[in-house]
């Protein structure tokens, strides 16, 4: 990737001078922040660094078995824990995401951290808050990130293992829909290569993001898709919702639909699914769209939200009612061309 050559040597210089590292990553993290978040922290670790790895809340649990999530402090279960890991750092790294406020509760307590604050992240929004700027849009997750930005700070030979490229493949695959999405080049299939080497399983990583559902989820996943989907723009856009009563219902948690927005793409019709998260005081939104579309400008414009071309996320504090009706004025007229 095209790192600017002086971010490269700043980002050198403020590793070399630190020794007790800070990894963070947005809230409701998925396969990407906790893929990055421990890769780095695995590489650095080996390179003789001290790293903690702190997130506002638990991802899903089918990311639990990457290697070290045990070691992860969450802020939400233990905010004291947090702040005497933030005070006892000389360097943070932020993973993931550009605006502070992706990191929901745990907002506050780093954006007043005194140190230098390092940022490697793939979405867009121009930033002026970091110390250090290791941004690129154009890459397919910050995992591909980290894994440019280590091999440019050491040989691979020192950081690179098994554990850190378990991690850094699962947030490659995941932010990449298993290499298929738009961002997917020929940068990032070496990449992989490279973490193959020393002995990721494509198949293993693959079953336990991918063939590991609960009972409770698949039927929840069902029944969204049976009741509580529909379509517009002659059936090119089609939006589903998800309620506390299908958590009761099924047995599930909130982070049990991750992956349930890119079910209705598989329909040859549909160019644009939107999934909508209703909580008590809050809706949260994924976006995804196929070829050209560009459904970041619509997450933004209307839901204040961002993201990629082709995925991206928003929010609404309306009731579901007006968000709805929000939802169709938006499409009713909507150009594909």
């Amino acid at each position: 990737m095209g790192h600017n050559y002086n971010e490269l040597l700043q980002w050198k210089e403020a590793l070399k001078k630190a020794q007790s590292i800070l990894i963070t990553a947005h809230t409701s993290p998925d396969g990407d922040a906790i893929g990055s978040s421990l890769g780095l922290s695995h590489a650095l670790k080996a390179m003789g660094k001290q790293c903690a790895v702190v997130l506002p809340n638990r991802g899903a649990k089918f990311l639990d078995w990457m290697p070290g999530i045990d070691s992860i402090t969450y802020y939400d279960e233990n905010s004291n824990g947090v702040q005497t890991l933030i005070d006892a750092s000389d360097l943070i790294v932020c993973l993931d995401f550009n605006a502070l406020h992706r990191l929901g509760e745990l907002c506050e307590a780093i954006e007043n951290a005194p140190q230098p604050k390092v940022l490697i992240d793939h979405h867009l929004g121009e930033v002026s808050w970091p110390t250090v700027n290791l941004c690129q849009i154009g890459a397919s997750s910050t995992c591909e990130l980290v894994f440019d930005v280590l091999q440019q700070t050491a040989e691979k030979s020192s950081w690179l293992s098994l554990e850190v490229g378990q991690c850094l493949y699962t947030g490659i695959m995941t932010d990449t829909g298993s290499f298929r999405f738009h961002g997917t080049s020929p940068l990032v299939h070496r990449v992989a290569a490279d973490l193959l080497e020393v002995g990721v399983k494509p198949n293993q990583v693959h079953e336990q993001v991918d063939d590991s559902f609960s009972d409770g989820r698949l039927k929840m996943f069902a029944h969204v898709l049976l009741n509580n989907t529909s379509f517009l723009c002659d059936g090119q856009v089609a939006y589903s919702f998800v309620s506390a009563k299908e958590y009761e219902e099924f047995n599930v948690m909130s982070s049990d639909t991750e992956g349930l927005v890119n079910q209705p793409m598989r329909l040859q019709n549909v160019r644009i699914s939107i999934f909508f998260k209703i909580a008590d005081d809050r809706i949260k939104i994924s976006f995804r769209s196929k070829g050209d579309i560009d459904i970041q400008h619509i997450a933004a414009k209307y839901f204040d939200g961002g993201g990629h071309r082709n995925a991206a996320g928003g929010i609404s504090f309306e009731t579901w009612e007006k968000t709805e009706a929000k939802l169709k004025t938006i499409f009713q007229d909507f150009s594909f061309d």
